[in-house]
């Protein structure tokens, strides 16, 4: 008997109304377990596989698919069956806990099998790389991890601390307020804020679609602004670098790129951008901060304080001193 394996492959380009157009993939993994399902279905109501396989001795079981006495072989041929087996032991006993004195049928146990292989699918390259490999990758993400938020937390915060003591901020007295050089005011207060889209969602491609959005708002309205200042004849001053003639060329497609990617982030994608309370969740993280400073704006009459001279000169002072007395070495 010839085995035959069928593949399906399914482009991410399509063309479409004239025009090549991407295809949203995160539905076609989704499908992945139907069609599975389909194929398991198919090849066991084949009406000469039984007969080939009962002519040498074996056994198909309708339910999972499998032949019955070649399943003790699958540990070899999946580097998952491991993992696999421990997780259809732990469903099997949680169901069982749920049904006392109750036998999982055949569609109960089909169900079961398939949430097993599913299940912690992200952990799969640690069934084909040693496991310290594997632990030493995790451990270094993890690391990278804490490095990037940290980072990100500390400009952030520093961000909040230089525009409150610029004047620019509701609350600037408290928000510019710090004790040995730390600005604890701001810090504290971009914690609070960090852990309010949680409020909005819990999913991480939720969360990171919607947060990376909201950076690409800021980005977008910078090369704006930028564009703007070219085309009046900025800069007027010569610099060692300079573009030259390419100047407003590179701005104008950083701008359209930016704005090609934040509508991407944006886009109405029931995976990475649901529904929440009736709007989609990025919406809700990019149009509070811009609805929140669109007030602060119209509050202040459209005022832009911008801090003089003299003040920053004075507040760079303050700060070196401050760094100076909480690090001895550097005086």
């Amino acid at each position: 008997m010839i085995p035959t394996v069928t593949f399906i492959q399914i482009g991410t380009r399509v063309r479409a109304a004239g025009k090549w157009r991407a295809l949203d993939t995160a539905a076609s993994f989704k499908q992945q377990g139907a069609i599975r399902a389909l194929g398991t279905a198919v090849i066991a109501a084949h009406p000469k596989l039984a007969a080939v396989l009962d002519a040498h001795g074996l056994t198909l079981d309708p339910v999972t698919g499998e032949v019955t006495e070649l399943e003790q072989f699958n540990a070899v041929l999946s580097k998952r069956a491991a993992q696999v087996e421990r997780n259809l032991a732990r469903f099997a006993a949680e169901w069982e806990n749920a049904h006392p004195g109750q036998e999982p049928g055949p569609v109960v146990r089909a169900r079961l099998h398939a949430k097993a292989w599913d299940h912690q699918r992200p952990y799969i390259f640690k069934a084909w790389l040693p496991h310290w490999t594997a632990d030493f990758y995790l451990a270094l993400l993890l690391g990278i991890e804490i490095l990037g938020c940290n980072a990100f937390f500390t400009a952030v915060s520093r961000q909040l601390f230089g525009m409150a003591r610029a004047g620019q901020l509701p609350a600037a007295r408290t928000l510019s307020k710090t004790r040995n050089g730390t600005p604890y005011a701001a810090i504290l207060t971009v914690g609070v804020f960090t852990a309010l889209p949680l409020l909005i969602a819990q999913q991480m491609s939720v969360l990171a679609g919607g947060a990376t959005a909201g950076i690409y708002v800021a980005y977008v309205l910078l090369l704006l602004v930028l564009l703007i200042a070219r085309l009046r004849g900025w800069p007027k001053r010569d610099a060692p670098f300079k573009l030259g003639g390419w100047g407003i060329p590179a701005n104008l497609m950083a701008l359209v790129l930016g704005a090609a990617s934040l509508l991407t982030l944006v886009w109405p994608r029931d995976d990475t951008n649901p529904e929440v309370w009736g709007m989609r969740a990025a919406y809700w993280m990019v149009g509070i901060p811009i609805v929140l400073g669109a007030v602060v704006y119209l509050a202040r009459g459209g005022e832009r304080a911008v801090a003089s001279e003299s003040d920053l000169l004075q507040t760079s002072e303050l700060e070196s001193q401050a760094e100076a007395a909480s690090n001895p070495h550097l005086s």
